[in-house]
């Protein structure tokens, strides 16, 4: 669709004699409705939208404030006007609903006092795509309507191009929006809102969709599908989600627009950029940006412009919600921060708007303005030096936490060094303000510094952070903000103190940051933002006794859970803060593994198993709450995946194959919620596959078997998404041979096996630089090996010797195969050689089977396997005598 909309518009807008030169429009405005809402803003729509469509080489015909009548009238002389014409547009800015499945457009002297009247005085926008495909070959309609029910079922927004509530009676024929077309043949349909959703009449000249559709319709080097997309991600971005734009196209071409080649300015960088997040990533940005009441475009910068879009849902939440508060702080620093000169205040405003708008590159630009001026002024005026000098302080330390804000921790610290020198300069006179500033950037520059290994620097920048808090808490003794900013430090010291093996000095450390946020909550108990610190504090000290250089566990379980009891608490007054949902879960995790680690004899199954337990009912807490949030889903299946690997280590395989059981199920709901999202189709294969193997330990062998084949369905799916996880189809289809052999389905058992090598096989030849294809041939071969061999038994009990002769002689291929490759393997050598054995007991080959038993034999040197040899002589002589 988007491709079409693009081959339209450069059909229409590129510049040249030869593209479309016959093109005609007809644009209606209507305001002054008579029976229902008027609006503001339609009829400015038409006239500005004639401006542009006028500028672009079109014959406009505009028509304002037109009743049915008239309505009809102008589509009738806009097809005799459009005669030749190779492009026909209608645009229409007003009133539009959708009555028993119709899409209707509501002319001023709609009338709303029965279903009958509305309908005889209403325009059905078949009439209008008839009309503009009777025009010409290819045509466009462009709808900036109403995109909500005028007669009460729904919540009409207040700057809406909603109707008022009239008539109740015929409500029940009306459906919120206009329903999707489905019959666009050569017309492509443009609505300025999504079915469903409300389109703004907006507070200014124009509305939202028409001020996007006007500003980016001329412009030159992009291409006209990108130019659709900016429109759709502009009104998406100013209406802080709220709208979003809707194509429905049938034009059949593909066009490129070859304009001018200039370079794409950043906002129309980012806009593109945010048309390729995908639903579930917009809906953690809408929802941080709504709890901290800021704008889209600094979050999605921050999205694109890093990493973050790599890391797991909690990483990339703890990460998103740590950009919103540098933000923020950057945001309010640039409103209230006072400059002498007037230049640097207006150039730091600017900068303020251009972050709002994600434009981060622009805002720096500014802030490099305003310290630029504020360090020339510096030199040439020695008398306000020190002043001057502070404020280009001051404006770098606001870029390094711009940077922050957008998820670049590391372009942030060129910024703070340079703000950090000029503070060293003035350190022994500065302002209390300033001294905030240079705390901030000290601590800004040891984290950023210890995020990169870079220990001793980081320690150099938390010592003097120390002592700065130490002095000024000294000073204020009865103040809160530098005795935080002390714990601040502390905690930070701690973490450095821990990586370079200074384990008793970190503990002290971690115990009086400790002291400092339990004093400060005891004094302000309703600061919950305090009790949090101390229990992050609590968090962190946990992972400190964790770690296996200062591991003490009973310090781990008892710092896990002073933590824990915080965080419930705090969460009861603000149930929302995901940041700290997420920090409860990870301190039953920590209770969790001190009580079973990894690797250790002395451990306590139970209670970790326990500790996971609690992490999900939390979890199904807020599932109750919300249990479309996938997150909650894929968190609570992660913990019974725990659960199971902890009864399995206790030998409980019943008790493991129940709790892995629940983890599917929890796997499979957000997989239902994401359907096609590889993700959650890597997920669900996995935990098919989990299933099936806790089936097998608990010898549920049909289980394990429909489990298996439930895995294959997965993972062919994601087969037919891309051809690299083809390999996870190999290995389904030897999970289902292991369970058949356990069924002792033999034959079925080696058809799977047989499938997963060849796939397999045809792997490694298409990529011979993936090692995994490579080591599951082998893998495979082994096990074909085994099950060959067990059909060569059961056949040879049943006197069946040809039978079992094949069955023998296969699995010998498969060892020797392996053998080839590993020939100083013993276990193939000794396997081997009891196959070889076993071919001549069924009546095989002699003089082969005896030459490679008696090389195997003597190559091992193995008594066993020289008595052996003689008696399967002996017995080989025996058979050849006649009776």
């Amino acid at each position: 669709m988007v491709r079409a909309l693009a081959g339209f518009f450069l059909l229409l807008f590129a510049a040249g004699p030869t593209l479309a030169e016959n093109r005609v429009a007809l644009v209606f405005g209507a305001d002054d409705y008579r029976f229902i809402r008027p609006l503001r803003n339609a009829v400015n729509d038409a006239r500005t939208v004639e401006d542009a469509l006028t500028a672009l080489g079109f014959r406009v015909f505009p028509e304002a404030n037109r009743d049915l009548r008239r309505m009809r009238r102008a589509l009738e002389d806009f097809i005799e006007d459009a005669k030749g014409a190779d492009v026909a547009l209608v645009f229409f800015a007003g009133h539009g609903v959708e009555i028993e499945g119709e899409n209707r457009l509501l002319p001023i002297d709609a009338d709303v006092s029965s279903l009958e009247q509305l309908k005889n005085t209403s325009l059905p926008l078949d009439e209008v795509r008839a009309a503009v495909s009777a025009a010409a070959p290819i045509g466009l309609i462009i709808l900036d309507a109403c995109r909500n029910d005028p007669f009460g079922l729904s919540t009409v927004r207040e700057d809406g191009r909603g109707a008022e509530p009239i008539s109740p009676r015929i409500g029940h024929a009306v459906r919120p929006g206009l329903s999707r077309m489905g019959r666009a043949e050569n017309v492509l349909f443009a609505f300025s809102a999504a079915p469903g959703e409300t389109a703004a009449d907006g507070n200014g000249p124009n509305s939202p969709f028409t001020t996007a559709l006007t500003k980016y319709l001329p412009t030159d080097g992009l291409e006209i599908r990108s130019v659709l997309t900016l429109v759709q991600q502009e009104v998406y971005d100013l209406s802080r989600g709220s709208q979003l734009p809707y194509v429905e196209s049938g034009l059949p071409a593909t066009f490129f627009a070859a304009t001018s080649a200039t370079e794409m300015p950043e906002r129309e960088r980012l806009l593109l950029a945010m048309a390729d997040i995908s639903e579930a990533m917009r809906n953690e940005v809408e929802a941080i940006a709504s709890e901290q009441d800021i704008p889209l475009a600094p979050l999605f910068a921050s999205l694109i412009s890093s990493d973050i879009r790599e890391l797991d849902t909690p990483q990339r939440m703890e990460r998103l919600h740590s950009s919103a508060a540098s933000f923020v702080a950057v945001r309010d620093e640039l409103r209230t921060l006072a400059s002498s000169d007037p230049e640097v205040t207006r150039l730091r405003l600017e900068a303020e708007e251009q972050l709002s708008l994600g434009l981060y590159e622009a805002a720096r630009s500014l802030g490099d303005q305003a310290a630029e001026i504020d360090r020339l002024a510096a030199t040439e005026l020695e008398g306000r030096a020190r002043e001057r000098f502070l404020s280009e302080a001051a404006t770098h330390y606001l870029n390094g936490n711009a940077a922050l804000s957008v998820g670049l921790p590391s372009g942030s610290l060129p910024y703070f060094r340079k703000a950090e020198e000029i503070f060293t300069r003035y350190h022994d006179d500065l302002p209390d303000e300033d001294r905030e500033r240079q705390f901030s950037t000290l601590i800004a520059l040891g984290e950023g510094l210890g995020r990169s290994s870079e220990w001793e620097q980081a320690g150099s920048r938390y010592r003097l952070a120390l002592e700065i808090a130490e002095e000024q808490s000294a000073v204020q003794k009865s103040g809160v903000q530098w005795m935080e900013k002390l714990a601040i430090a502390r905690r930070g010291f701690a973490f450095i103190q821990s990586m370079t093996g200074e384990r008793e000095e970190a503990n002290a450390s971690y115990h009086q940051a400790l002291d400092i946020y339990t004093g400060l909550v005891e004094r302000n108990e309703a600061d919950l933002n305090l009790s949090a610190e101390l229990a992050r504090t609590y968090l962190h000290y946990a992972y400190f006794r964790n770690s296996p250089r200062h591991i003490d566990r009973q310090d781990v379980i008892a710092a896990s859970l002073a933590a824990a009891n915080i965080y419930q608490r705090i969460l009861l007054e603000r149930p929302r803060q995901f940041a700290w949902q997420i920090s409860l879960l990870d301190c039953y995790d920590l209770i969790a593994t001190a009580h079973a680690p990894q690797f250790e004899e002395t451990v306590d199954r139970d209670a970790a198993v326990a500790a996971y337990r609690e992490a999900i009912e939390i979890a199904l807490g807020y599932i109750e709450d919300e249990p479309e949030d996938d997150f909650w889903l894929s968190t609570i299946a992660a913990r019974y995946d725990r659960i199971a690997v902890q009864l399995n280590m206790k030998e409980d395989h019943h008790g493991s194959f129940d709790a892995r059981w629940q983890a599917l199920i929890f796997t499979q709901r957000g997989a239902r919620l994401r359907p096609g999202e590889v993700i959650w189709l890597l997920r669900l294969q996995s935990s098919w596959g989990k299933v099936g193997d806790a089936a097998i330990e608990a010898e549920k062998f049909d289980a394990a078997l429909a489990a298996y084949e439930s895995r294959l369905g997965v993972t062919m799916e994601l087969a037919s998404l891309d051809d690299e996880y083809s390999w996870y189809v190999a290995s389904s289809r030897s999970n289902i041979g292991d369970a058949h052999i356990k069924l002792a389905n033999y034959a079925q058992g080696l058809e799977a096996y047989y499938n997963a090598l060849h796939l397999n096989r045809y792997l490694s030849f298409v990529d011979p630089e993936d090692e995994a294809p490579v080591n599951s041939i082998r893998f495979l071969s082994f096990k074909i090996f085994r099950a060959e061999t067990k059909l060569g038994d059961l056949h040879a009990s049943d006197g069946d010797t040809l039978q079992a002769l094949e069955a023998y002689e296969r699995a010998i291929l498969a060892l020797d195969n392996l053998s080839l490759q590993e020939p100083a393997n013993s276990l193939y050598r000794d396997n081997l050689f009891s196959l070889h054995i076993k071919a001549l007991n069924v009546h095989g080959d002699p003089q082969r089977h005896l030459a490679a038993a008696e090389e195997i034999a003597q190559q091992n040197g193995n008594s066993a396997h020289l008595l052996a040899l003689r008696k399967a002589r002996e017995k080989l002589v025996q058979s050849l005598r006649p009776q």
